[in-house]
């Protein structure tokens, strides 16, 4: 006889399909087994329209294989394994925890009803994790599946509630980090280590691979994560096909830049590059995301792009990156102050009777406003006035920003070729960031 389950399953997805015997509660209806929590597995002929399936990550050309072998004499072989739950009080519908594929099959066959291992007294949070163990049986939608389960296991957590994600847990189980600047006391941080410990064991990854997976998930596109596939590729995969590695070297370089990183992948895609030059490209157009035209230029021009950071052998890095955020920064910072002194000269309160004193205030404001205006001037223009970069450059920066002029425009004006054009711009940019170190901006 089976055993009724503790906080788990007694049997794994390996021998989920072989012979079971009868559960010691065969006689109890699904809604009696649902009303009394009790924690079992049996299986049934279930009524397809039950079945929930809409959750699924499914690969067509696999279901249309799978269906032209059930249609056969032999008919469904492999069992469903679904969990039941209560949707009123004489409805239950089943949740897919391993037979996505299986299910949508029987469906495209017209058939009303299939044999399915029914799981009773299963969370949310335990059907998210069995989905993970389970996600493996179809290797092409293998990664799309157990990202997004893991992800749908920690939505079931105090800690998602309270804004943080899988991200942040995982960090803080490696790093070992009491919790503090999570808003965390040292309590649950030790319980967040710990529930992240629990599902390194169920989901049989290491926390490491977990944090790569939950980085990628959480900084992409929803809608990318459907499109990737895993195949036989490696980091260059099939033509067309979004892999893993591409897809996580695009996405997180451009974290939150959903149209940049559905562009990237367009091209990637087209061109077929590899991961490493689909890495190259985002930090590129990360670190130049603010200047549309030149981001414009990259993408119409990968091949450019990639050969000139190539033989530069030195693609953006994350401090370059950073260093451009942070002029960003600096530029609304200025702003805001400009606005500020403006908003203290023209506001609301009732001007004072004019005095000498007043009006020297008045003059100084002005001058001060005057400078600021200065200021946001030379940082939006800096090229005007830059002192490290050479005339050529400046000349460059002009024509392609101020006057917006394109690679072949600039090319037959100025005699260059469109990679020189673009070594040009990169190296105008770096010795701007060395000359804001040297007056301490940066």
């Amino acid at each position: 006889m089976m055993q009724e389950r503790g906080d788990g399953l007694t049997t794994s997805t390996k021998n989920a399909y072989a012979g079971l015997e009868l559960s010691p509660y065969a006689n109890l209806s699904p809604q009696e087994l649902l009303r009394l929590e009790i924690k079992t597995e049996r299986v049934e002929q279930i009524a397809l329209n039950q079945i929930v399936v809409d959750a699924g990550i499914t690969d067509d050309q696999h279901v249309t294989a799978l269906a032209e072998s059930m249609s056969g004499p032999r008919g469904q072989l492999s069992s469903l394994i679904v969990r039941a739950r209560t949707v009123d009080q004489d409805s239950i519908n089943y949740d897919v925890i391993d037979g996505f594929h299986r299910a949508k099959a029987l469906l495209q066959l017209g058939k009303s009803t299939c044999v399915g291992k029914v799981v009773y007294g299963c969370s949310d949070e335990e059907l998210f994790d069995l989905r993970v163990l389970a996600a493996n049986s179809v290797r092409s939608v293998s990664f799309s599946r157990i990202a997004t389960w893991m992800q749908s296991s920690f939505r079931q957590t105090p800690w998602y509630v309270r804004g943080l994600s899988l991200v942040q847990i995982c960090t803080l189980q490696m790093t070992g980090g009491k919790g503090s600047r999570l808003g965390l006391t040292p309590e649950e941080a030790k319980q967040a280590q710990e529930w992240i410990e629990e599902k390194v064991r169920r989901w049989s990854r290491p926390v490491s691979a977990i944090f790569n997976i939950a980085r990628a998930y959480e900084a992409a596109d929803p809608n990318l994560i459907y499109q990737v596939r895993v195949g036989g590729g490696g980091s260059h995969g099939k033509h067309g096909e979004l892999s893993p590695a591409r897809f996580s070297a695009i996405v997180v370089p451009l974290a939150g830049e959903f149209d940049l990183q559905r562009r990237l992948v367009e091209v990637v895609l087209k061109h077929n590059f590899v991961a490493k030059d689909a890495e190259i490209l985002a930090k590129a157009v990360a670190f130049v995301k603010e200047i549309p035209r030149l981001v414009d230029e990259i993408i119409a021009n990968p091949d450019i792009a990639l050969e000139t950071l190539r033989n530069d052998h030195a693609e953006p890095s994350k401090s370059q990156i950073n260093e451009y955020q942070t002029l960003q920064v600096g530029r609304k910072s200025l702003t805001t102050i400009y606005r500020r002194e403006r908003r203290s000269k023209n506001g609301s309160p009732p001007p004072k009777p004019v005095t000498v004193e007043s009006a020297n205030q008045d003059r100084r404001l002005d001058t001060r406003i005057e400078e600021l205006e200065r200021q946001l001037e030379t940082a939006v223009l800096w090229w005007r006035n830059s002192e490290k970069i050479s005339e050529t450059e400046r000349e460059i920066m002009v024509r392609f920003i101020e006057k917006t002029e394109n690679l072949e425009e600039i090319s037959t004006a100025m005699s260059l070729t469109p990679f020189q054009i673009l070594q040009f711009i990169q190296l105008a940019y770096r010795k701007y960031f060395i000359e804001l170190r040297g007056k301490n901006i940066l």
